[in-house]
């Protein structure tokens, strides 16, 4: 297998199934959303409700996108193309933020008006909603695009502040307008999972086995868990890419079990890992440990997979859906996510990221004043280096643009997702591991 320099994907998206770019529906979608009627009694620590002006100012409209009563925000997603609804989760996500946000009085005394574009796996549509943000929005939250690297110059060239879910391409992390939730870097891995494995399962480590999609951004997602791994001191006996769309994993699934792997890992689409513990079971076969991509979180994946899931492992930075009577920040984006978006798809990451990208564009905002400029609250953004969504996330450092090392374990028993480790609800573990930089992949570059 050759090892190529690639863009990034942070988290293993289901870019196992795009396979081309089309052209897209144009425009943008405009949305106030209001509180939705009655007053939030479910808002997380740390944010209250806003009383209006601050006392002694005058608002004003001081940058693209800001008036005296209201603050245009805009959301990039790739909603429509040749994956259907990929990333509606994420826009989900902003829309109940939003919603929320002006439940409490919306920021600085404005409402906070929404402008939803799809750029549909479409780089020149990207780079035009890009474009379009830069002179209607005063910031764009919860971006969650494979095709962010086409309006990162862009965006650094205007200046807005760009609050994204996680930059997906080296381009965008790079650019020093882009801060996101869940902050990631090309050449970055966290090895706690790792260490936490070698410890627990020491015998695996030695008959590792890792696949992903013949996609250059799962490549190198998959190229940054091996290295990260191997760090530790894995092994791996079995690697292979695989076709970007596989209907047949039973041939994969023999190779993997002559090669006496006990360790297997996934870095893409839940449907795809759906199919291959399908062909396990099948096989009657299957590695003691199975290590999922985060996408897998959702229902979605539970009902695609049915009992083949059982005994999977996930490594999370996220607070947990089943525990959110004990999580007020993840009771309280339930309960808007239901509220703003009714029938909405079954929560996932990306909608949790989405979410949280607003509560720290909100934190920024604060910082900034009541009359901000773009420039502000980019600084403001810089300043914050421990940001958990009020407990919704794994402490990170948006500012300096680093990935948390914090990491919880879940598993799925009779069908359902239950956590494993820590096993106190709501914690992770943040002293296992640490973030380890590869040498052999180049660290982000808004040139490429």
């Amino acid at each position: 297998m050759k090892s190529r320099t690639l863009p990034f994907c942070a988290v293993g998206l289901t870019l196992a199934l795009i396979i081309t770019s089309c052209g897209m529906r144009g425009g943008s979608q405009q949305t106030i959303i209001d509180g939705l009627g009655g007053s939030n009694t479910l808002q997380p620590a740390g944010r209250s409700p806003n009383s209006g002006v601050p006392a002694g100012e005058t608002l004003t409209s001081s940058a693209p996108g800001i008036t005296p009563t209201e603050i245009h925000i805009g959301t990039i997603q790739d909603i429509s193309g040749p994956v259907p609804g990929l990333f509606q989760t994420a826009q989900d996500g902003v829309k109940a933020w939003v919603a929320y946000e002006n439940s409490i009085g919306g920021i600085d005394g404005r409402k906070l008006v929404l402008d939803t574009y799809d750029a549909g796996l479409n780089p020149t549509k990207f780079s035009q909603e890009m474009q379009q943000a830069c002179t209607s929005d005063f910031a764009l939250v919860g971006v969650m695009s494979t095709v962010d690297n086409a309006g990162a110059l862009e965006g650094q060239q205007c200046q807005i502040p760009d609050v994204a879910d996680n930059p997906t391409t080296p381009q965008a992390a790079a650019a020093t307008n882009v801060f996101a939730a869940d902050p990631s870097m090309p050449n970055e891995y966290p090895n706690g999972w790792f260490k936490w494995v070698k410890a627990n399962y020491p015998s695996v480590i030695d008959h590792a086995a890792i696949m992903w999609p013949d996609v250059s951004t799962t490549q190198l997602t998959g190229e940054r868990l091996m290295y990260t791994a191997e760090s530790v001191g894995f092994k791996f006996v079995y690697k292979d890419a695989t076709p970007p769309i596989e209907a047949n994993f039973l041939p994969y699934v023999e190779s993997m079990k002559s090669a006496g792997v006990q360790y297997f890992a996934w870095q893409a689409d839940y449907q795809s890992m759906a199919r291959i513990l399908q062909a396990m079971q099948q096989l009657n076969w299957r590695p003691k440990v199975i290590d999922s991509s985060a996408t897998v979180y959702n229902q979605e994946f539970l009902n695609t997979a049915g009992s083949a899931a059982n005994g999977i492992f996930i490594s999370l930075n996220v607070a947990l859906f089943g525990e959110a009577n004990s999580n007020p920040a993840m009771k309280t984006f339930l309960t808007w996510l239901n509220k703003a978006v009714p029938g909405h798809a079954p929560p996932d990451i990306f909608s949790i990221y989405s979410w949280a990208a607003g509560m720290l564009f909100a934190q920024a905002m604060q910082q900034a004043g009541a009359n901000p400029t773009r420039a502000q609250v980019i600084n403001a953004l810089s300043s914050i280096h421990n940001f958990s969504a009020n407990g919704m996330l794994a402490p990170t450092d948006p500012g300096g643009h680093k990935a948390s090392a914090c990491f919880e374990v879940v598993t799925v028993k009779n069908d359902k997702f239950v956590r494993y480790y820590p096993t106190t609800p709501n914690t992770f573990d943040c002293t296992t591991g640490s973030l380890y930089t590869d040498p052999q992949i180049p660290p982000a570059s808004i040139s490429g």
